[in-house]
């Protein structure tokens, strides 16, 4: 993860992330505003403490001040911006507290959800292995995205076969929070591989139609952040409040 900024001008590599995004085709100009700084902040690219401008940013993407506007309006109502009269916009700091509520609604949603999935169609509880089977792939050639990719679409599966495909927003701000530390933590989650085997196991419990089993390594699979967190926090104290 790059080291914290104070300017947009100054952080590597954020010009060359944002601009492709600017000339997508799909999704109104808020929503890709939205869908591109949102990515910066959780891989790190706008690391904690990066001052925000909405004039840089319209620029950066070649849209005016208002969608991102908005788009910054949005991503400090979910906590990844803050915004200080007197002082402006800048990237929020990783709190404890935040990833504590972040851990607490995962676990209490997704454990929930993974009681009733395992009561959907065999036939769809088995079409989940493919995701894992692709995430594996993704991993095989060192694809870090493709590989968070897939691991976000097994989980959203899982809420997807309990009926309930609503409960999903909670959980994806939730692990938004999640995200950013575990990005940085991915050197010592071997690349990605611990969190696939822990997937292989819930998947396999959710196969097999065993709830129990599902909801035990579905909580443990949550939980593995904790492990990494007074870590990092000790290596990039300037990252977190």
């Amino acid at each position: 993860m790059a080291r914290t900024a104070n300017h947009l001008a100054s952080t590597p590599g954020l010009a060359s992330s944002l601009g492709p995004l600017a000339i997508a085709t799909r999704g109104t100009a808020s929503t890709q505003v939205y869908d591109a700084v949102r990515a910066a902040i959780v891989r790190g690219i706008l690391p904690p403490g990066t001052a925000m401008s909405e004039v840089e940013i319209g620029e950066m993407l070649h849209v005016s001040r208002t969608p991102v506007r908005e788009t910054f309006r949005r991503l400090a109502a979910e906590g990844l911006l803050t915004v200080a009269p007197q002082v402006g916009t800048t990237v929020r700091k990783m709190s404890r507290q935040v990833l504590a509520d972040a851990l607490f609604i995962r676990e209490t949603i997704e454990c929930g959800a993974a009681r009733l999935a395992v009561q959907a169609p065999e036939a769809d509880r088995r079409a989940v292995l493919d995701i894992v089977r692709r995430q594996r792939e993704a991993i095989g050639r060192n694809d870090v995205e493709g590989g968070l990719d897939r691991d976000e679409d097994l989980h959203k599966a899982i809420i997807d076969l309990s009926g309930h495909p609503g409960a999903w927003e909670p959980v994806r701000q939730a692990r938004t929070h999640m995200e950013r530390v575990r990005r940085m933590a991915i050197p010592a989650l071997q690349s990605n591989t611990k969190a696939l085997d822990q997937h292989e196991i819930i998947v396999a419990a959710l196969v097999e139609g065993d709830t129990e089993a599902l909801v035990a390594s579905l909580r443990n699979h949550i939980r593995l952040i904790e492990s990494f967190v007074d870590g990092l926090a000790a290596r990039y104290p300037d990252y977190f409040e």
